[in-house]
């Protein structure tokens, strides 16, 4: 049985007006910090910050506020070595 398989790829590139620059943008970060997220942490805001250096050029600078629980929980074992009495000699000797 013989197989062929033919693929092909064509890039395009196309100018993205602001409002799409900015949403692909947001959602690129938000990827990639979705995937450094600890389990359990959600994102609380979303701020943006956006400046246009020309007229083809645009920074968007996004602040993702994040909730997580760094609670951890722990068993201690209190063991007291030994009992104060109130016999005590104080610092002076008396």
């Amino acid at each position: 049985c013989f197989k062929r398989v033919v693929r092909e790829v064509k890039i395009a590139k196309r100018k993205l007006n602001e409002e799409e620059a900015i949403h692909l943008a947001e959602e690129e970060m938000m990827q990639e910090l979705s995937s450094q997220m600890p389990v359990g942490a959600e994102i609380v805001s979303v701020t943006q910050n956006i400046q246009t250096a020309d007229s083809e050029t645009i920074t968007v600078d996004c602040t993702f506020e994040c909730l997580e629980n760094i609670a951890v929980q722990k068993i201690y074992d209190v063991n007291i070595q030994g009992e104060l009495s109130n016999d005590t000699k104080n610092s002076d000797g008396e």
